[in-house]
């Protein structure tokens, strides 16, 4: 598997202490719930974090943690936060990702349920 980085035209270097956002792009499977929910502005900080925990568990997993066709669905799951550890990843990849979605609902299942993707690595 590659990783290659395209471009940062959508980056914003933030400058003191205040990390307010307002901009709404992206793409939707790394969305975080700050900004779903957001009227206004939200923490860009927080919304980086979510989107590691997303691309971390998706490197490990082999697929992204919430699914859906319709942008409507996604951002639903998204906003329950609800996703499955296979429990084939080690504990600290489970606490990493754990952590960076901020506790949201997390299952874990078991191997005769779920394995990671092949190419796949526990870290």
């Amino acid at each position: 598997t590659k990783l290659v980085l395209q471009n940062l035209e959508d980056s914003c270097l933030l400058n003191g202490d205040d990390d307010s956002l307002t901009d709404k792009h992206g793409c939707p499977a790394y969305v975080g719930p700050e900004i779903l929910n957001s009227r206004h502005s939200y923490s860009g900080k927080a919304a980086d974090v979510w989107s590691l925990g997303v691309v971390l568990y998706t490197m490990l997993v082999g697929r992204y943690p919430f699914q859906d066709v319709e942008p409507t669905a996604l951002f639903s799951k998204i906003r329950r936060g609800a996703f499955t550890i296979p429990e084939t990843l080690s504990p600290r990849a489970k606490l990493e990702i754990y952590s960076s979605t901020r506790g949201s609902t997390v299952t874990t299942t078991y191997p005769s349920t779920s394995t990671p993707a092949p190419d796949t690595q526990s870290i």
